[in-house]
């Protein structure tokens, strides 16, 4: 099977879901605007859109890191490969690993209760929401490691 194939693959699926969000986030906000002018509100459509937008911006993350596109300081600019992977570990891998380890007992804690809105009539899946934090910085992680190993490593 081809290895590149199947990355390629992967990122397909993280973009089409954050395309999925994006459409979400767009109708929920869309549908909350014409219900407030009918006199109605929904805590649960709120809550949609919380959820959509959260989990968007993390898995842009995601997508940004993997294609090049991040944004880069022109304050940290280096022309040397060496350099680039030593600001690569020090700026993406250390900082993603600590956020790892730091919110793993938050997102246990949260999936043990079940966590979920803190409006009575919200929706519930918080915990599903706190669980992309870990999730989204350990995949920042691999792919950080991934072109450090490959040499696909661009200057910053």
């Amino acid at each position: 099977m081809n290895s590149g194939k199947h990355k390629k693959h992967t990122i397909s699926l993280v973009v089409y879901l954050c395309s999925g969000l994006c459409l979400a986030l767009f109708s929920a906000v869309t549908i909350s605007i014409v219900l407030r002018y009918a006199g109605i509100g929904s805590v649960k459509l709120n809550d949609i859109q919380h959820y959509a937008f959260g989990s968007l911006i993390l898995l842009s993350i995601i997508v940004a890191f993997w294609s090049d596109r991040h944004l880069t300081i022109e304050l940290f600019r280096v022309e040397n490969k060496l350099f680039s992977k030593l600001w690569l570990i020090l700026l993406v891998c250390i900082p993603m690993g600590l956020l790892v380890i730091v919110s793993l007992p938050e997102v246990l804690l949260s999936w043990r209760n079940l966590e979920g809105s803190a409006e009575p009539e919200g929706l519930g899946g918080v915990f599903l929401l706190k669980t992309m934090l870990p999730l989204v910085c350990g995949l920042t992680v691999v792919i950080a490691l991934t072109k450090l190993f490959t040499g696909k490593v661009r200057n910053f």
